[in-house]
């Protein structure tokens, strides 16, 4: 199923999100925000690390809100120019699809090349972004299936 990557303000605040058609063309995410939301673009895109791309430019530029990486402050003429620029130098990447998540009949598989962790969704932009979560967080996945410490305050020394 497409991705699509989506803003949409509500009340003075402006999300960034991505989302997929769902059975009778529904788009998944969409229908949790609140009435008076205003989606602002929609647009299909090839790959699901556009919305990482975008965020990355969203956090540089514009007022992250709370503790949220998808809630921002700012232009909203900026944020629409951001997205595109971002789709249309992006459209080269391989497609969406990543090669390390099989589909079965019902769901998405994909398993963690250095520790063997499999992660399973309806979806599989889920099953793409837990993966990524999982391989890119602050303390990566070293094998074993534990995550390697960053910091010498961590380490106990015995």
């Amino acid at each position: 199923m497409p991705n699509y990557i989506y803003l949409i303000q509500i009340g003075d605040v402006y999300k960034v999100g991505r989302t997929e058609v769902t059975e009778g063309l529904v788009f998944r995410r969409l229908t949790d925000y609140p009435p008076n939301s205003i989606m602002i673009l929609l647009r299909q895109i090839c790959h699901n690390q556009i919305e990482s791309i975008v965020i990355k430019q969203f956090s540089d530029n514009f007022e992250k809100v709370g503790n949220s990486h998808e809630y921002f402050r700012g232009d909203c003429e900026m944020m629409i120019d951001i997205i595109n620029n971002v789709i249309n130098k992006n459209k080269n990447l391989s497609p969406l699809s990543n090669p390390c998540i099989k589909k079965t009949d019902n769901s998405f598989v994909a398993k963690c090349d250095k520790c063997g962790k499999t992660f399973v969704h309806l979806y599989e932009s889920i099953v793409t972004q837990k993966l990524d979560r999982h391989t890119n967080r602050k303390n990566p996945c070293d094998g074993s299936g534990k995550y390697l410490l960053q910091s010498s305050k961590d380490v106990s020394m015995s």
